[in-house]
């Protein structure tokens, strides 16, 4: 995706029974360490796992292009990992699946 302001928002989401890792790498950096732990049950909640994940990862006319790499692995059930273009709402990639998913996206400010 391509846009002085170009922004991608990531999500990912288990249902009500799924558990899963996901890791995000922006940029060729990590922005969560060794991964978020994403699930709605109660022993996923207390030990700190987010009930849903969504972040928004963006560009600005002065940065390089990026690439946007989200990994979930599943653990119980299913998730659904989508990426969305931010400005214009359009779903860039959607998979959802009991194994482990990758969604890759390059994100430049170029016009």
């Amino acid at each position: 995706m391509t846009g002085s302001d170009a922004s991608v928002v990531v999500q990912v989401d288990c249902g009500d029974d799924g558990v899963a890792s996901v890791k995000v790498s922006y940029g060729g950096n990590s922005s969560d360490g060794g991964g978020v732990l994403v699930g709605r049950n109660p022993t996923t909640q207390a030990a700190g796992g987010m009930a849903t994940f969504s972040r928004q990862y963006g560009t600005d006319v002065e940065f390089d292009d990026a690439t946007l790499s989200v990994t979930t692995s599943p653990t119980t059930g299913t998730c659904t990992t989508t990426l969305t273009d931010y400005n214009s709402g359009e779903v860039i990639s959607q998979r959802e699946t009991a194994g482990r998913a990758v969604l890759e996206a390059i994100v430049s400010a170029g016009q």
